[in-house]
């Protein structure tokens, strides 16, 4: 059996500068930059507009197109308008879209443009 000798490692000289910062240091690090971070996207959020109203009609009536629209009872708990006077918000936004767009045209089939009726 031979015997294999590794050389011999002299012991690393003292520097001012740790070669690894220990855990804790790791840490620290780490939550002073999810800190800095959440700061950040904080910041930004509070320059963003809430949606308007327009947006939220429209997310709505995307969302109920496939039934063929929201229930009555929550148009009027988020809008406190009727199921018709929803639909004409919805028609008044779409005008506004791009009418060639695939949710536009859906949107459009669910609320078709309604007749005027002739007052007696």
């Amino acid at each position: 059996m031979t015997n294999h000798s590794f050389p011999r490692k002299e012991p690393l000289e003292h520097t001012d500068v740790d070669p690894l910062p220990n855990i804790t240091d790791q840490v620290n690090q780490y939550r002073a930059e999810r800190r800095r971070r959440r700061l950040k996207a904080n910041n930004t959020r509070r320059h963003e507009h809430p949606p308007s109203q327009e947006d939220e009609v429209l997310h709505l009536a995307s969302i109920w197109a496939p039934y063929g629209g929201p229930p009555p009872d929550e148009i009027f708990e988020r809008f406190g308008i009727t199921p018709q006077h929803f639909a004409d918000r919805v028609r008044q936004a779409l005008q506004k879209l791009d009418s060639t767009s695939s949710s536009a045209a859906k949107l459009s089939d669910v609320y078709p443009e309604r007749p005027l009726r002739r007052r007696q």
